[in-house]
């Protein structure tokens, strides 16, 4: 049975300027949509781990410069002093890392910039899309399809992460846009280069990038017409950067290498993932990161194209069976990594906006089929009504749809930081997300220099989020042989005893705050300063651009607590200098 035959040449329909409008509306959509949140602390979970980890590598980048780094993606912190060994993130290909790098270059350090290149890229990818599904089935399926894209829960959580996911399928996208060009456009030399590259592009960012360049490049094999130079080239090149990534990355690893990465995410490691968790895994997070209202459609959709035309849309055949490969290769990462799902976004957005609206023709079909009204009948006298009742009757419909969908959307991001339930059910602020490890780190590096040592209990919260707001070499130990070593000391409060906390008190600068006692070494005692967590109202901009996650807040120093601690403890505080001296 072949899938994949194709029909052609396609009709051309007429560019609108209603469906101007309505296409310009979906792209604002889908950028209010992205920017939700776009100024938001890298919290705990999927979003925060890789969104502080693309920016520590892209601070090196910019501090070192491409070439001292020889692009490789390097991890370090704080000041790299002379002789110093890099640390370098040898798991991935470091294109997304540049293209944050990039990004803080033009627009400054910040989350919102770490996040600025995927969100680009993934309207971008909204653009491809519309395109891609308007050539074969027309503006209205285009525009459903592309509104089944923006409204799926996995592209408004993930389609801002700072991570490999946008860029590639962006660049898939546009592989299959170049493929069409060559098939349909009598496309030339730009074009196959145009493909090339995109793939490249794809390969270069991250591995799932060649599962796809393999099976654009089968596509462009078996689909009349065919274009079997395109699938040599595709080979060949994706085959040459596939073994330079992996000689060049290896000759940095650790352990097992990348052979050894590749088996632990096969499950082959100390994971050990069946088959059968996996599915059940994945069909639940298609209906949390997707929702029955586009699974379901998208379905429907593919059964009807292959009993009936005996074929697969291009665009769902490439993510689909590169998605289902990627799982099936990689099942244990798979299973962690709830991101990984982003791939088949494209094929379920495309599937599912088509069906809706074959199905929409196809019942406006049998509704013109109906036989007229009889002259003299009741239902005459509604006639005037019936635009009124239609609207009434889709509000209806949707309002329970769009409340439907957005449910998901709160329970997706809920997910990707690690709470199964509601917000208000998890740990309080500001533990709720660890906002309180961001806030810890962003102290720590306000009163320490840039080349000092900061010493962090083993059982304190640690992550790459904190190593990167804290910006300095840190030393997990509770070994007092390196106090005189570090600048400070993170140590969480419940395991001193009060004997121990006061001498600290005694001999240096102490900070209380959040659980945790910052004990500054390089500053002498006695002082103590306790740090209240402290929120504000927040506003629609601040829900917006930072977060319905947590309010305005700050760090408030409490004299009145602070006094009273030293008081209870016999401590004499350092009297004060004289007004207008320092």
């Amino acid at each position: 049975m072949e899938i994949v035959k194709e029909q052609g040449p396609f009709p051309r329909f007429p560019f609108t300027r209603v469906e101007g409008l309505l296409g310009v509306t979906l792209g604002l959509l889908m950028a209010l949509s992205l920017v939700q949140g776009v100024h938001e602390h890298f919290l705990h979970g999927h979003q925060g781990f890789n969104g502080a980890l693309r920016s520590t590598i892209a601070r090196n980048y910019v501090k070192y410069g491409f070439f001292e780094t020889g692009f490789l993606p390097m991890k370090n912190q704080g000041v790299k002093r002379p002789g110093e060994k890099w640390i370098v993130h040898w798991h991935h290909p470091p294109l997304i890392n540049m293209m944050v790098a990039v990004s803080f270059h033009l627009f400054g350090e910040s989350e919102a910039s770490a996040r600025l290149p995927s969100i680009v890229l993934s309207l971008f990818s909204l653009l491809l899309l519309y395109g891609l599904v308007r050539r074969r089935y027309g503006p209205g399926a285009a525009l459903l399809a592309g509104l089944c894209f923006t409204m799926a829960p996995m592209m408004i959580e993930y389609g801002s992460m700072a991570n490999y996911e946008p860029p590639i399928i962006a660049f898939a996208l546009l592989a299959l846009w170049f493929l069409d060009r060559l098939r349909y456009e009598n496309g030339r030399a730009g074009s196959m280069v145009g493909l090339v590259a995109a793939l490249l592009l794809a390969g270069f960012t991250d591995w799932p990038g060649f599962i796809l360049a393999a099976f654009i490049g089968l596509d462009a094999v078996i689909r009349p017409p065919r274009k079997p130079l395109a699938f040599v080239l595709i080979g060949v090149f994706t085959a040459l950067l596939l073994v330079g990534l992996w000689y060049w990355l290896n000759a940095w690893s650790e352990h097992d290498g990348l052979a050894g990465l590749a088996r632990y995410r096969a499950g082959l490691g100390s994971i050990k993932v069946t088959y059968a968790a996996l599915f059940g895994r994945t069909m639940d997070r298609i209906v949390v990161y997707y929702g029955l209202l586009i699974a379901v459609p998208a379905l429907l959709f593919v059964l009807w194209d292959l009993v009936r035309n005996f074929r697969m849309d291009p665009v769902v055949f490439v993510f689909f069976f590169s998605t289902v490969l990627y799982f099936l290769a990689f099942r244990a990462g798979a299973f962690i990594h709830s991101f990984f799902l982003h791939y088949l976004t494209v094929a379920l957005a495309v599937a599912a906006g088509v069906g809706l609206w074959k199905g929409g023709e196809f019942l406006w079909g049998l509704a013109k089929r109906l036989p007229p009204i009889p002259t003299g009948s009741p239902m005459l006298k509604l006639a005037p009504l019936k635009r009124p009742l239609l609207v009434v009757a889709l509000t209806l419909v949707i309002l329970p749809l769009v409340s439907y969908q957005w449910g998901l959307v709160v329970k997706a991001k809920n997910l990707s930081y690690g709470i199964r339930g509601r917000v208000k059910r998890g740990a309080p602020l500001p533990r709720r997300g660890r906002l309180d490890v961001v806030l810890l780190a962003r102290t720590i590096r306000s009163i320490t220099r840039n080349n000092e040592l900061v010493m962090v209990h083993p059982r304190s919260f640690s992550s790459p989020q904190f190593r990167y707001y804290v910006n300095r070499r840190t030393l997990r130990s509770a070994n007092p042989a390196y106090f005189k070593q570090a600048a400070v000391y993170l140590v969480p409060e419940r395991l001193l005893n009060e004997a121990r906390v006061a001498e600290f008190v005694r001999s240096h600068q102490v900070i209380q705050t959040m659980g945790y006692l910052l004990i500054n070494f390089r500053n002498m005692g006695p002082n103590f300063t306790r740090l209240d967590f402290v929120t504000y109202p927040g506003t629609w901009t601040w829900t917006l651009l930072h977060s319905s996650f947590y309010p305005p807040h700050r760090l408030v120093a409490n004299t009145k607590a602070s006094r009273e601690f030293l008081e209870r403890r016999k401590i004499k505080a350092p009297p004060k200098p004289p007004r207008g001296r320092k």
